[in-house]
């Protein structure tokens, strides 16, 4: 659909290679057919155009027709989401347009065994692909730690400095008395419904 460029063809053709090995993956791509995806990477800065076709996917850096969708941010946000099954479009990616085309097709491509690193090895070269790799791979280990960190010292805050929220000792203490209670609940309405009979 798209003029091709020679830049893109590896990663084509990894592509097609994958999805001969996966037809649900390749049907569902088959529904993108003649849909057009802008993708605008801020840094490094690089615009080119996704065309999913019957049996790939075809790329172009130049695209002067109709595009259904305009998915614009940095590379290391695009690197996450396409990476990460649980990330969506949203943190440092902004949408316009047909956003269930950008969702569909990231779908599409998460599903497939592509080895990116390599993709990006033939582009760049080993040492930097790998370093590339290594720099996100332990950028997003950083986030998960410190998500988790920050999740637990807000816990801890909210427990114990503020005491907005109970303690588990005496979340504990009340829940037993609460069962308590409802035990001698349950025996008084007994005993009512014993002296009314």
């Amino acid at each position: 659909m798209g003029p091709g460029n020679s830049l893109f063809t590896p990663i084509e053709v990894a592509i097609k290679v994958a999805l001969k090995q996966d037809p649900a993956t390749l049907r569902r791509l088959a529904r993108l057919d003649a849909k057009v995806l802008q993708v605008k990477i801020k840094a490094p800065a690089l615009e080119l155009f996704v065309f999913p076709v019957s049996d790939g996917i075809e790329f172009s850096s130049a695209w002067e027709d109709q595009i259904d969708c305009t998915v614009e941010g940095g590379a290391a946000d695009f690197l996450e989401v396409l990476l990460d099954e649980q990330k969506t479009f949203g943190s440092g990616i902004e949408l316009s347009g047909d956003s269930q085309v950008a969702i569909d097709l990231k779908n599409c491509l998460q599903k497939l065994d592509i080895d990116w690193e390599g993709l990006l090895a033939d582009q760049i070269g080993d040492l930097a692909a790998h370093q590339f790799a290594e720099i996100f791979r332990a950028g997003r280990g950083y986030l998960q730690k410190s998500s988790d960190n920050l999740l637990d010292d807000l816990s801890d805050y909210l427990h114990e400095e503020v005491r907005v929220l109970p303690g588990k000792v005496e979340l504990e203490q009340f829940n037993q008395r609460v069962d308590d209670l409802r035990l001698q609940v349950d025996r008084l309405q007994a005993r009512v419904q014993k002296l009314e009979s």
